[in-house]
Order: structure tokens, then C-alpha cells, then sequence
């Protein structure tokens, strides 16, 4: 009983010892209030989205038998709603010409961007360099170079969205 209480005794005074050693390591430490983002940023958003597709295009560029994952809910036999990783389709960008050379497409959503008038597809001259043209590109979106273009998309779909909605109502 006496060794319990010299055993407890000690530990404490071990605990007290790691949580000021713990204290001193905090006081190194600069705090601040915490005010959250709680502002929305479109163009970042846009920006966001574009690059997770971009990496999914670089990840199939370097592995063909690349397979993007999900996570889905759904109930198992015991009625327990889990969250399960599934497959998700993940379409090439690029694609081979008749004359032998790459198209590059760079996607926002389902729909390519235009780069100039009539023109969305970067011209490669063999499939190697799909994967050095799309690290370009998302350098080129991490620099902002984008997101007039991604602005100009957005628009065009306000714009068609709003001329459906006036279409449906008369």
C-alpha cells in the first residue's frame, strides 16, 4: 500500500514535470483569435475544382490503369449506413488524331475551355508529352492565368441557365 502511494506520488510528480516541460514548448508559440474564412471565393473555387481534375488527368497519364475512388454512403446487411470508397469514371482529356498527333482538351466541368475563337485543344506531337503539357497547365492555373477564362464560362452558363429558366416560364 505504501509503495502505491510512492508509485502515485512519483508518477504526479513526473506528470507535472512533462506538462511544464509541455507549457514551455506552448509558450514559443504566438496565439491569435481564430476568425474563420467565412467569405465565399468563387474564382478560387473554380480554380480548386479545375485543379483536382487536372491532377486526375496527371495521375492517368502516368498510370493507364489508374481508377479515381469515391467515397458513397450506403447501408449494409445490418441496416448500418457506412461509407464505402467506389470507383468513379474518369474520361481521358486527350486523344489520338488521324494524322497521328495528341488533341489536348483541358475540361471545366463536362464542357472544354476555348482557349481562342474555335480553338480547345492543345496540339502534342506524340502521347509522352501529354504529362509535361498538363503539369504546364496546372502551373498556369495555380498562377491565375485561368480564371478569366473560367469567369467567362461561369457566365455563359448563368446566362443559359437564365434564358432556359424565361424559356420554361412563358
Amino acid at each position: 500500500m505504501v509503495d502505491s502511494v510512492a508509485r502515485r506520488q512519483q508518477t504526479t510528480a513526473e506528470h507535472l514535470l512533462t506538462k511544464e516541460a509541455k507549457m514551455e514548448m506552448l509558450k514559443k508559440l504566438k496565439f491569435v483569435e481564430y476568425r474563420p474564412d467565412t467569405t465565399n471565393n468563387p474564382q478560387l473555387d473554380r480554380r480548386r475544382k479545375l485543379l483536382d481534375k487536372i491532377d486526375e488527368q496527371i495521375m492517368l497519364a502516368q498510370n493507364r490503369d489508374f481508377k479515381a475512388t469515391r467515397l458513397k454512403l450506403t447501408t449494409d446487411a445490418a441496416g448500418n449506413r457506412v461509407r464505402v470508397e467506389v470507383p468513379k469514371r474518369v474520361r481521358r482529356w486527350w486523344s489520338i488524331a488521324a494524322d497521328g498527333k495528341v488533341q489536348l482538351t483541358i475540361r471545366y466541368g463536362s464542357k472544354p475551355i476555348e482557349f481562342q475563337k474555335g480553338k480547345c485543344a492543345i496540339e502534342l506531337n506524340t502521347e509522352a508529352e501529354v504529362l509535361g503539357t498538363l503539369e504546364t497547365v496546372k502551373r498556369s492555373v495555380e498562377a491565375s492565368e485561368f480564371d478569366a477564362l473560367l469567369e467567362g464560362m461561369a457566365a455563359a452558363r448563368k446566362t443559359a441557365r437564365r434564358s432556359a429558366a424565361s424559356d420554361n416560364k412563358e
